[in-house]
């Protein structure tokens, strides 16, 4: 249409951290496409009108604004796509301040359900032109129920805020056979069925650095750094094969030291003695054990209190899961957490 009006020498600049990637993932999925683009596939043309356009050079996908490229190749007028739809953060921020007061300019708000005056309200006063024109990012009833009955899965897990609209898009679509649909909630603890076991290989290298510890009650551990990956549809565990995994240094990973174990309350309540504080057990559900006879309270529940009075007051809350230490006195925190790892085993 830009070229039809003659504007076919405007610029469109995709400004965006994913802004790379999002356009080479229209790629990456030929399989889900209508039958006129896959013969251009086949026929090795451009899928998509965005691939012609960068090739063309009409368009530039920049990571974000200040980009030393953006500089070379900035020109007005031009169309930018450009990233939060709050118009909070991201380079709309800037580009609104820049031509907010141009009544040349024009803004086109493409997500639905917005007020576009609020959206405004710190830039104003606004003298751009303004269109407000959403456009619909999700799948129809139709596609919902295609894509399922391709893949035909043994589960399905949407978030809760959807289940009327996906039990609407299946309600006639009796022949697809799906063992369990599972919606989720923020906040919820759900499990989730296996229908088969996991197999994980593990590289040769790899398996040469095992050398197990021996422990109480015949455990044995190891101590390893190694990345998960996915090859041709199988896990895999390899050694690191970069300086850095998730961000971390090696070196700094394989010097952290790992505590576990069960921490007995009694021994817990001795220990702190000893360094000079006077501590009693209370139980989580009842009020405090009398301090006269602390050690006879009840250990078997799976949360027990220790309640520390002197020299400061401070709280641990041992727990099937783990040992909590509450005091706002720096010296009696770092005390009392000397004297927890005392207790476990180190790895």
């Amino acid at each position: 249409q830009l070229r039809a009006s003659n504007l076919g020498h405007i610029p469109m600049f995709y400004i965006s951290p994913a802004a790379k990637e999002a356009l080479a993932f229209a790629n990456t999925v030929p399989e889900w496409l209508c039958a006129s683009r896959q013969e251009k596939l086949y026929a090795g043309e451009a899928l998509f009108g965005h691939v012609e356009l960068l090739q063309e050079k009409r368009l530039h996908h920049l990571p974000a604004l200040h980009s030393t490229e953006l500089v070379n190749v900035w020109r007005e007028p031009c169309v930018v796509f450009a990233a939060h739809w709050s118009l909070r953060m991201g380079p709309a921020v800037h580009l609104l301040h820049h031509w907010r007061e141009n009544p040349l300019c024009l803004l086109i708000a493409t997500q639905a359900f917005i007020d576009l005056d609020l959206l405004l309200s710190p830039f104003k006063p606004v003298v751009m032109q303004t269109l407000q024109y959403p456009v619909p990012h999700g799948l129809s009833s139709r596609e919902v129920a295609s894509i399922v009955q391709k893949l035909k899965p043994n589960l399905i897990m949407l978030p809760g805020i959807i289940k009327s609209y996906f039990q609407e898009a299946l309600k006639h679509e009796e022949e697809l056979m799906i063992d369990t649909i599972l919606f989720y909630d923020e906040g919820d603890t759900m499990s989730i069925p296996n229908s088969k076991d996991i197999k994980i290989d593990m590289s040769t290298d790899l398996a040469l650095q095992i050398q197990p510890k021996k422990l109480e009650n015949g455990i044995a551990f190891t101590r390893m750094t190694m990345g998960l990956q996915l090859k041709d549809n199988r896990w895999y565990l390899e050694s690191p094969s970069h300086s850095e995994i998730y961000g971390m240094e090696l070196s700094s990973l394989s010097s952290r030291k790992y505590h576990w174990g069960r921490i007995e309350v009694h021994d817990l309540l001795k220990s702190l003695r000893e360094h000079g504080m006077y501590c009693f057990c209370a139980n989580q559900k009842d009020e405090l054990r009398s301090q006269e006879k602390p050690d006879e309270a009840d250990f078997s529940n799976t949360r027990v209190t220790v309640v520390v009075t002197s020299p400061s007051p401070a709280r641990v809350e041992v727990t099937t899961s783990g040992t909590f230490i509450e005091a706002n006195d720096p010296i009696v925190m770092k005390l009392i957490t000397d004297v927890v790892k005392a207790l476990l085993h180190v790895i």
